[in-house]
């Protein structure tokens, strides 16, 4: 292996105020740095070259790498957002269409449409059709390979609820809510590509850390998930001795272990995981920026929102709740989704709740929820993206 020339990595200086970029932010200031430079020796390539027409692959990728998004981070993001919405690249335009994306965008969208299809590729299918699908300048071509990582993307899904139900099963019979801090769960031949995934739904269930390894022979590759107030990689540097090897941030980190390593990996990241949560109370809690009315809930609040997005990683979007308010309409969508309409005298808006569909229930309720623009058959509307939902507490 040839030795660096250079190492380009803003982490390697204390508190250098690039360390929160993500890998693609560092790759496109490297390329700023670079292409002015040329321009300042009047090179005419360099002075040809506009980066701006990048910024919708900055925007998705540093979403979906869940770095805070405050400082240049979130300008990245801003104007990545605006080039995408009008994206001159086939490849996003056709994720886009199979999506039915043809309102606003909002960063969701990058972790929620974008990033699961772009990554099936690399996780069950051709790891080079995501590739081609953004080299490609026919609309046609790009719509088949679109199509490609959504088929690839549905088979992704079908193998996460597998082992994340394999998971479940094995964690329910020995967790104890006094005793199990920090998770790390492995078995034979669960699907490299789909772990990191399967981590997130467990941390969501268990509000605890999770490592979640699928193993292979004498070894295996896992990937960790995190909560608020831990670090998952000062978790696994406590671990360094029993690992191979490991890298990543707070909030998201992988790692390789030896067979022969793993109870011991296991119980000292809990051990550790222990310490830090010590006296801690790890109930989940859904933080309420304010209590409103229904009718507050209009197009000059929507307006107030798009000025202090983009939202994410450390730039929480606002939580707002409602108190003993009538449903209506409520259905199931794909057997895990609650779409119903929230409705206060006057006042109603419709309202989705994302893998709710087990709080459908009858009567009053009280609702949490971020507030959202719904684009559909050409016509905007607002929309409630719920948090959670209960029957009225009076």
């Amino acid at each position: 292996m040839a030795d660096a020339v250079a190492v380009v990595n803003p982490k390697r200086v204390e508190k250098h105020p690039a360390s929160i970029l993500a890998g693609v932010g560092v790759a496109f200031k490297v390329c700023h740095a670079l292409i002015k430079a040329g321009r300042d020796a009047d090179c005419s390539i360099c002075a040809a070259v506009d980066l701006k027409k990048y910024l919708d692959f900055v925007a998705v990728a540093t979403i979906t790498d869940m770095v805070p998004l405050r400082g240049e981070n979130r300008a990245l993001v801003r104007a990545g957002f605006q080039a995408l919405e009008n994206s001159i690249w086939p490849g996003w335009n056709a994720l886009k269409k199979l999506a039915g994306l043809t309102g606003p965008l909002e960063t969701w969208h990058a972790g929620f449409t974008f990033g699961p299809r772009i990554n099936a590729a690399g996780r069950v299918g051709r790891a080079d059709a995501a590739l081609e699908l953004f080299l490609t300048d026919l609309s046609a071509r790009a719509d088949e390979l679109a199509q490609l990582l959504d088929e690839a993307n549905r088979e992704r899904q079908e193998i996460e609820k597998g082992i994340v139900k394999e998971a479940i099963d094995e964690i329910d019979e020995t967790f104890d809510k006094e005793k199990n801090f920090g998770i790390v769960i492995a078995r034979e031949g669960w699907h490299a590509g789909v772990i990191g995934i399967v981590a997130s739904r467990l941390v969501q269930r268990y509000g605890r850390p999770v490592a979640v390894i699928g193993m292979d022979g004498e070894s295996g590759r896992g990937s960790c998930r995190s909560i608020d107030g831990f670090s998952v990689l000062d978790g696994l540097n406590a671990c360094a001795d029993l690992l191979i090897q490991f890298g990543g941030h707070d909030m998201a980190a992988g790692l390789e272990v030896e067979a022969c390593n793993l109870e011991a990996f296991k119980e000292r990241f809990n051990a550790f995981a222990a310490e830090q949560f010590k006296g801690a109370d790890l109930s989940p809690v859904l933080n309420i920026d304010r209590a409103v009315d229904l009718n507050e809930m209009d197009d000059a609040l929507m307006d107030g929102l798009k000025r202090t997005g983009p939202f994410g990683q450390e730039n929480p979007e606002p939580v707002w709740a409602v108190m003993n308010v009538e449903v209506a309409g409520a259905k199931i969508l794909k057997e895990k989704h609650l779409k119903l309409t929230l409705v206060n005298g006057n006042s109603r808006i419709d309202a989705i709740g994302f893998n709710m569909a087990e709080k459908l229930s009858s009567g009053p309720v009280d609702a949490a929820f971020s507030l959202h623009e719904n684009t559909w058959n050409g016509r905007t509307s607002l929309q409630l993206n719920l948090k959670d939902i209960r029957p009225a507490q009076g």
